[in-house]
């Protein structure tokens, strides 16, 4: 890497899976530091950055977005402001790591696909923690190799994985791949094929007869 000091993030929202599960997580990790919690209610992003150990609070999502010194924002966010809020913070200039589902739809899904080509330098990443952890890495090597066929038929091996932090990896990743200019581990064109494939089980479901994905 170019650098070796750590990523300043912010955080959208005192929402639970943030306080909770992911905050805590990334403060363990090398490349990222919590810096910022914004909320629309003071009081509560002031009690969260207590707790959490956090320095700069802020009142609305928008004050937290104009600090030049944050470098990239988790958004977990209600489902139907995840689009707006990832393209607000993209305009702002940050990086994104925006909880799943990215948007609400196809229709929205692709549309942020549209709008993040305006912004070649900047990352935005849907947050699937488990596609960090290296048990699921391993089997997808396995899978290319073309090691793990259909029907194995009686053969099994066991391999075993050392305890991790998914949420942390998964931080640490993004973070790397902000400072690299790299590609992220889970591109946002992959958001885009999860949401077709659910909208297609949706229309299968309602027309009660295989459709194409």
């Amino acid at each position: 890497m170019n650098r070796r000091t750590k990523v300043s993030w912010g955080i959208l929202s005192t929402a639970r899976i943030g306080t909770q599960k992911v905050i805590p997580a990334m403060q363990k990790g090398e490349y990222s530091q919590i810096v910022g919690i914004a909320s629309r209610d003071l009081q509560k992003a002031r009690t969260a950055a207590k707790e959490l150990g956090i320095p700069k609070v802020y009142g609305s999502y928008q004050e937290l977005l104009a600090d030049k010194d944050m470098e990239a924002v988790y958004n977990p966010l209600p489902n139907h402001l995840h689009v707006g809020w990832t393209l607000k913070a993209l305009e702002a200039g940050k990086h994104v790591l925006c909880e799943k589902p990215l948007g609400m739809n196809l229709q929205e899904v692709e549309g942020l696909l549209n709008k993040v080509k305006k912004y070649p330098k900047l990352k935005v990443m849907e947050a699937f923690m488990y596609r960090s952890h290296p048990q699921w890495q391993r089997i997808g090597t396995l899978i290319d190799k073309g090691t793990i066929v259909h029907h194995a038929g009686s053969e099994k091996k066991e391999i075993t994985f050392e305890g991790c932090n998914q949420y942390t990896l998964r931080g640490d990743a993004f973070s790397r791949a902000t400072q690299d200019d790299a590609a992220v581990p889970t591109p946002i064109e992959d958001g885009v094929a999860n949401m077709r494939g659910i909208e297609r089980i949706i229309e299968s479901s309602r027309k009660a007869a295989w459709v194409k994905v």
